[in-house]
């Protein structure tokens, strides 16, 4: 009969699971891919765009883990359509901020320019 400690030593042998993958890997490639940018005391355009494109790293590390749970449940279930895939699970997070939040932070430069 195994022991716990043999069946403890097994879990090593198992595959991580899908979704913790994903994290792991959007934990790293947070960690390698985004320097957030600092703006100075005149923040410049250029530096507005170095956050923008911050913000769209973000947004894309994160809905690669929005995606793994839609493959994950898909692979396991069944059941989500090409479609459903598509609308729900890809670019989520992106198509939330693109127009919305990076118009903002480009209305609120364009502001800040216009009060100097």
């Amino acid at each position: 009969m195994p022991t716990t400690s043999d069946q403890n030593s097994n879990l090593y042998l198992l595959p991580m699971h899908p979704i913790r993958a994903a994290i792991v890997k959007a934990m790293e490639r947070m960690d390698q891919d985004i320097r957030p940018t600092r703006l100075g005391q005149t923040p410049r355009v250029v530096q507005l765009a170095c956050i923008l494109e911050d913000l769209a790293k973000w947004a894309e590390i994160s809905d690669a883990v929005t995606l793994a749970f839609g493959e994950y449940v898909r692979e396991r279930v069944g059941g989500i359509s090409d479609a459903d895939m598509q609308q729900c699970f890809r670019n989520q997070l992106w198509g939330a901020l693109d127009g919305n939040a990076t118009t903002v932070i480009s209305n609120a430069y364009d502001q800040w320019r216009d009060d100097q």
